[in-house]
């Protein structure tokens, strides 16, 4: 799967080049509450999301 800044995709979680680990830190801020929502297109992907 390939982000073209266009489409709205939703792969395996893992898939892509997000960078989870600079992302996640980002939102560990004190007192600020964020929320992470995750979309899969396919609920047959959830098993290898998981791992």
């Amino acid at each position: 799967m390939s982000a073209d800044g266009y489409a709205d995709h939703h792969g395996q979680i893992g898939q892509g080049t997000n960078r989870w680990q600079a992302m996640l830190r980002a939102l560990d801020v004190p007192d600020s509450g964020p929320r992470l929502l995750l979309e899969l297109a396919d609920i047959n992907d959830l098993p290898v999301s998981m791992r």
